[in-house]
């Protein structure tokens, strides 16, 4: 049985959110630095000490001069490719790839927009077979409030909720029946999330976030577990 902290996290890395929601969830990019790529290094965390002598490439991400997400990349620690964003020409995420170790695609999530440039229905295929279908609900805000996880028969499998403070930053999602995740923001800046199984523990699933003076992130730490440096190179 996977465990419930696990379906979080795989909900988590494949979810869409709204690029002002929240920081990590697209590439934190500042135009006035004039980013052209960020690349993440990560290190593994053994006894809460960083093993920095098998450093692994974990992430690479290209900007166009505009500031546009063009590229965006995730590697494992044996430097296999395990998710890769295609993105179309305005920036938005077209179709999201995860591979498996041999090289082969595992699954996709092929994203649709409406009219005003917001995702409104994003669907997983398995091979050419539709397993799952969300459906966006938004505020008139266009926030994104709930998401809505439906079988290709129209069952709905799941409810995930989404809340924001006054400030419009996400601040918790509650995926259904199966946990929750809480961020934490300081100075309008992501500085943690942590994630809770519906048992109400956070089993270790907690990030932690920092900032150089700039506003770009250079190091996100998975307690515990690992710890990401990203390197910038600029225009």
């Amino acid at each position: 049985m996977i465990k419930p902290l696990l379906i979080l996290m795989i909900i988590l890395n494949t979810m869409d959110i709204n690029a002002q929601d929240v920081p990590d969830n697209i590439i934190i990019y500042s135009k006035d630095y004039k980013v052209k790529s960020r690349t993440g290094y990560g290190v593994r965390i053994i006894n809460d000490t960083e093993i920095h002598q098998n450093k692994y490439k974990y992430s690479y991400d290209e900007f166009n001069e505009n500031g546009i997400l063009t590229k965006s990349r995730v590697y494992d620690s044996f430097g296999n490719l395990v998710k890769e964003k295609i993105i179309d020409s305005s920036g938005k995420i077209a179709k999201e790839i995860f591979y498996k170790k041999s090289g082969e695609i595992d699954y996709e999530y092929i994203y649709n927009y409406d009219t005003n440039g917001y995702r409104n229905i994003k669907e997983m295929y398995i091979g050419k077979e539709l397993w799952y279908k969300y459906i966006a609900k938004r505020d008139t805000s266009n926030y994104l409030i709930e998401d809505v996880c439906h079988k290709p028969s129209g069952e709905i499998i799941r409810i995930d909720k989404f809340e924001y403070d006054s400030a419009h930053n996400l601040i918790k999602i509650k995926m259904g029946e199966i946990g929750k995740w809480l961020f934490k923001y300081e100075d309008k800046r992501l500085v943690s999330l942590s994630g809770f199984s519906v048992s109400g523990s956070e089993g270790g699933e907690t990030y932690e976030y920092y900032d150089d003076q700039k506003g770009l992130l250079v190091k996100r730490t998975h307690k515990h577990f690992e710890t990401v440096y990203y390197e910038y190179s600029f225009y």
